[in-house]
């Protein structure tokens, strides 16, 4: 960044973000989309267990991901859920933690 090379906002971005995170968090949700891709979207259980292993992966990486980005986050999970055919407005496991 002082020799000028790096834009001041990428050198912080992976200072808040280093790329081992951003690659933890690219794998634990390409394995959610996954997940939810294969199961009986009508097995309540089989979604919320789906849900319950890629919080326990983003999990892992708290202390890097802030309430705003976890309810962006909560938003993806739904929509992904939606996507599939699973009404998860009415999913109470979904509420944000």
């Amino acid at each position: 960044m002082a020799a000028g090379r790096v834009p001041e906002i990428e050198a912080v971005a992976k200072q808040f973000w280093p790329p081992p995170f951003i690659d933890a968090v690219d794998a634990a949700l390409a394995r959610y989309e996954r997940d939810v891709e294969a199961l009986d979207v009508t097995d309540r259980e089989a979604v919320r267990r789906a849900v319950e292993r890629v919080r326990q992966a983003l999990n892992e990486h708290h202390r890097l991901i802030e309430r705003s980005e976890r309810d962006e986050l909560n938003a993806f999970l739904q929509r992904v859920l939606t996507l599939h055919g699973v009404d998860a407005h009415g999913l109470t496991f979904l509420e944000g933690r």
